[in-house]
C-alpha cells in the first residue's frame, strides 16, 4: 500500500504497480552518459547509467535506503522499468530488466541530456 505522499503508478505494460513521489531524485541533468550493454542472453539487453557528482551523492543516499525495494525510471511521465535496489548505487549503475535492443535504445535516448 502506498505510503504518506506516494502514489501508485503502473510499470509499463507488467501487470505490476509501484508507489511513487511526485519529486524526482534525479533528472536528466544528473545523467552524465548511459549506454546499452549486453544482458543474459543475446537478445537482452541492460543500460549502463554513469552519473554526475550531485546526482551521485542524492542516488547513493537514495538506493542506502531502498535495499530490497524498487525504485522508478520514468521517461515521458511513465514508469518504464522499477528495478528492485541490491546495493547501494553511486557513480554508476546498472539496469538489468532483460530490455530488447529498441527498449533498452528508448532507455538510453530518454535519459540523456538534451
Amino acid at each position: 500500500t502506498p505510503g504518506a505522499g506516494l502514489r501508485e503508478a503502473p510499470v509499463g505494460v507488467q501487470p505490476r504497480v509501484v508507489y511513487i513521489s511526485d519529486e524526482a531524485v534525479l533528472t536528466n541533468t544528473d545523467i552524465a552518459n548511459a549506454q546499452i550493454v549486453p544482458g543474459a542472453s543475446p537478445e537482452q539487453f541492460g543500460v549502463e547509467v554513469h552519473l554526475s557528482e550531485g546526482g551521485s551523492a542524492r542516488m547513493r543516499e537514495m538506493t542506502r535506503r531502498h535495499i530490497g525495494r524498487p525504485v522508478a525510471l520514468m521517461l515521458d511521465g511513465l514508469v518504464v522499468a522499477a528495478p528492485i535496489v541490491r546495493s547501494e548505487i553511486g557513480d554508476v549503475g546498472l539496469l538489468t530488466g532483460g530490455f530488447s535492443r529498441a527498449e533498452a535504445e528508448r532507455i538510453v535516448r530518454g535519459i540523456l541530456p538534451q
